[in-house]
């Protein structure tokens, strides 16, 4: 899944988190978590894990298709 490493990163400085801190909350290694930020490619249920972590929907995570 193509997700937007802005939306991501709004959505924790919103809820003042880390991606230790999402780390910690989903089990998911920092390293997995970023390459889902910076490469801006996941799988849907690590996408699922970080949008439940940051308490908002999936789809906000997603890159807009142009």
């Amino acid at each position: 899944m193509l997700i937007s490493k802005r939306a991501i990163e709004i959505e924790m400085a919103r809820k003042q988190i880390s991606l230790t801190d999402i780390s910690v909350k989903t089990g998911i290694s920092i390293k997995t978590l970023s390459n889902a930020v910076h490469r801006q490619r996941t799988m849907p249920v690590t996408l699922g894990k970080i949008a439940a972590a940051l308490g908002v929907d999936p789809e906000l995570l997603l890159r807009k298709e142009a």
